[in-house]
């Protein structure tokens, strides 16, 4: 028996099998019962009531909690590797550095929990309701989402690499900063999510619904948004290198304009007026456009290539954006 168990429980065996109610019998629901550091690898506690429970530093890899309550446990740097946790109830929990690792929480009840520096690389939390979660910087590397409630979720900083997230529900997110790397967001819809300086290169966004979304100075290179929503997107300092768009993706004219010139698709030589504020042009060759009255606020341009002569370009403004980064030959 783990030395760490208080004199109440010193009655259970791991190795026994019981059924539910001489499990809840045993785990009491007393604020103070703890299982700090106990191993109970691959053991099937199914429907038991762990509710508050500490157990903080447990080894519980392959264990069964399917069902289980488990409702304002202490579970941080508890290992749960391969576990089965469908439809358990973890609201408030602290997990932090918790390594779930290859677990079941499909349709768990994770809202209001402590996930951050958790490692939920290639979890199924499909189904799962992750309302309020705290999640930040937290791996979920190739992790299955499908169906999750991500409402008011803070993930920042979190890795994100390859999960698939298609019609996930992503409302009052923070994702500041996340890395989403060729992520599967096919017909997800996006709801006030902050996404300002997230990594979403090769993303699919295609048929993505989007309403006041922060993309600021995101990475979208080779990103997949046709048939996306784009209307109420914040897409200021955004890399739109190699991004699809298709007719049926709905993008303001500014930002559509934008991604034609960082692609060099371009038709014309010139972009009188043009409002190119905001833009990331870096590292892009604008040597043959008429720039005259361009806005050029705030507009990136590292590496960016102009003509010494360049009409619409003054002495006055190349010095400007000379001071930004440009190159001007």
């Amino acid at each position: 028996m783990n030395p760490k168990l208080t004199d109440e429980f010193t009655s259970f065996n791991p190795s026994q099998n019981y059924n539910l109610s001489e499990l809840n019998s045993l785990f009491i629901n007393d604020a103070n019962k703890s299982f700090a550091g106990i191993n109970w690898s691959n053991q099937y506690l199914s429907g038991v009531n762990l509710s508050y429970a500490n157990l903080e530093q447990a080894v519980l890899d392959g264990v069964d909690l399917n069902n289980a309550d488990l409702t304002g446990s202490n579970l941080s740097t508890t290992t749960l590797r391969g576990a089965n946790l469908n439809s358990i109830c973890l609201r408030n929990g602290d997990l932090h550095n918790a390594d779930l690792a290859s677990a079941n929480l499909s349709c768990a009840d994770l809202s209001g929990a402590d996930l951050t520096g958790a490692n939920l690389t290639g979890v199924n939390l499909s189904g799962a309701v992750l309302v309020g979660a705290k999640l930040e910087t937290a791996s979920l590397r190739e992790a299955y989402l499908w169906n999750g409630n991500l409402t008011q979720t803070r993930l920042i900083d979190a890795d994100l690499t390859g999960a698939y997230m298609s019609n996930v529900r992503l409302q009052d997110a923070d994702l500041r900063g996340a890395i989403l790397k060729s992520v599967q967001l096919s017909e997800a819809i996006l709801r006030h999510v902050n996404l300002a300086q997230a990594n979403l290169k090769a993303a699919q966004l295609d048929a993505a619904k989007m309403f006041d979304v922060d993309l600021t100075n995101a990475n979208l290179t080779n990103a997949n948004l046709e048939a996306a929503s784009l209307n109420q997107v914040n897409l200021t300092g955004a890399n739109l290198l190699g991004v699809k768009l298709n007719h049926r993706t709905a993008i303001a004219p500014k930002w559509k304009l934008v991604w034609e010139i960082v692609n060099n698709i371009f038709v014309g030589d010139s972009l009188k007026d043009a409002d190119l504020s905001g833009a990331n042009l870096a590292n892009t060759d604008l040597r043959k456009f008429d720039l005259t009255n361009v806005n050029w606020s705030q507009t990136q341009l590292q590496q960016t290539r102009f003509s010494k002569q360049q009409k619409g370009i003054s002495e006055k403004i190349q010095a400007e954006l000379r001071d930004r980064g440009a190159i001007f030959e």
